[in-house]
């Protein structure tokens, strides 16, 4: 006895498997039609009408006299506009980094104010632990610097640049939780 090829049975295989691919004859569906018949005879599409459109009278842009959108310069704040040369020297960046700087100010909190005498000193929560500042102390990614500690907040003043790319002074208070 002897066994028929590999690919004569390949073939018959796939004559086999293709008999599942004709296609049922429509009785076989008849009922699903008549339940979908059934089913949209009672649906009825209801969309509203739509808003009236309203013209709008066109109006002409007439900005010979206006500032200028676009210029930098009208976002400088008026002090340093009638500055010649203006802005403060560029803040020493090989000065060593203390610990706070490596946070924004949105991720650093207030959490108490501790006095000693003539010494004062805040406690500052950042993501990794609880440090203490002093004035003078540096926090905050914009070259922060601690100038006054107050009861219920911090006062600081970061080194920004404008958009001039001068460097300006920008006054933050870190507030006390729940104090403002």
């Amino acid at each position: 006895m002897s066994f028929p090829s590999l690919p004569a049975f390949a073939s018959v295989l796939a004559a086999f498997l293709l008999t599942g691919c004709v296609e049922a004859p429509p009785s076989d569906v008849t009922d699903i039609q008549q339940w979908m018949e059934e089913s949209a005879r009672g649906l009825k599409g209801r969309v509203p009408p739509l808003p009236e459109v309203k013209p709008f009278p066109p109006v002409a842009y007439k900005a010979q006299d206006l500032t200028d959108p676009f210029d930098p310069g009208r976002l400088a704040p008026p002090a340093l506009k009638s500055a010649k040369g203006g802005g403060l020297p560029a803040p020493d960046m090989n000065r060593p980094r203390e610990p706070l700087e490596r946070f924004s100010l949105e991720e650093l909190k207030l959490r108490g104010v501790l006095r000693r005498g003539k010494e004062i000193r805040a406690l500052i929560e950042a993501p990794d632990g609880v440090y203490p500042v002093s004035v003078g102390s540096y926090l905050g990614q914009n070259f922060g610097r601690v100038v006054a500690i107050e009861d219920t907040k911090l006062k600081i003043e970061e080194m920004v640049q404008d958009a001039e790319q001068r460097w300006v002074k920008r006054p933050v208070e870190l507030n006390l939780e729940g104090k403002q």
